[in-house]
């Protein structure tokens, strides 16, 4: 019975609604206008996002940079005026060096495949750098000081326009001389002394090298070829003169 009663409640409320959704779909359309102000605000929106033409000359900066454009001109500085834009760059002065009271010594130079190097003395030794040397190469950091160009027998340093030569023999320094002789006016440190022996050549270096700044080597005189024994910070070194 209760069954019964549910079942006809459902149909009697599926025909009410049956009947609404048939007058809606059959019923006449009514318009709803919008309201004066919406209008007005409709229409003040058109007009205000409305694109003006723009005048022909306001396109003149963008068509001047095409550079197909015939009428393009290029226009060039005067040479005063690249000379004064150019930056002055001081020529090189051969002093000594130092960095936190260490003075930086050249002792040689090497060059092989991957660039130029030299071998220097640290000017950054301490407890946790115990080295005596280091190899430096161009564009290495030292300090305030940057490793500029590195020659066969000296070292340029670059600090901001400023450049510093460290050579590789030092010509400036008369030799010590021993008691009881002259001194001399000017020598050369690191002039390496001639020797003569039988002994063959022993082709010891590897790519370009220069070594100085070294005590004077040995000498021994004996027949057969001439060769040259300088101390270097790798051992003694024996160079066929």
């Amino acid at each position: 019975m209760k069954r019964l009663v549910l079942l006809l409640v459902l149909f009697v409320a599926a025909l009410v609604f049956s009947i609404k959704i048939y007058g809606v779909w059959t019923g006449d359309r009514v318009e709803v206008k919008p309201a004066a102000s919406q209008a007005a605000v409709a229409s003040v929106g058109k007009s205000f996002f409305r694109r003006m033409p723009q005048p022909r000359g306001a396109y003149e900066p963008i068509t001047g940079r095409n550079l197909f454009s015939p009428l393009r001109q290029e226009v060039i500085p005067p040479v005063e005026e690249l000379a004064s834009q150019a930056p002055v760059v001081a020529a090189p002065e051969i002093k000594e060096v130092k960095i936190a009271g260490r003075e930086i010594v050249l002792f040689g130079t090497m060059s092989l495949g991957t660039g130029q190097s030299a071998l220097i003395s640290n000017p950054f030794k301490s407890e946790d750098d115990s080295r005596e040397n280091r190899w430096v190469k161009i564009g290495d950091q030292l300090a305030n000081l940057q490793v500029d160009d590195i020659q066969r027998d000296r070292l340029i340093l670059r600090e901001g326009n400023k450049r510093y030569v460290i050579l590789l023999r030092d010509q400036t320094k008369p030799k010590i001389a021993k008691s009881g002789e002259p001194s001399a006016t000017v020598s050369n440190r690191s002039q390496p002394t001639v020797v003569s022996t039988d002994v063959a050549p022993v082709n010891t270096s590897v790519g370009k090298a220069s070594i100085g700044s070294g005590p004077a080597g040995k000498t021994d005189k004996q027949e057969g070829d001439e060769y040259v024994i300088v101390n270097t910070p790798f051992g003694p070194q024996r160079i066929r003169k």
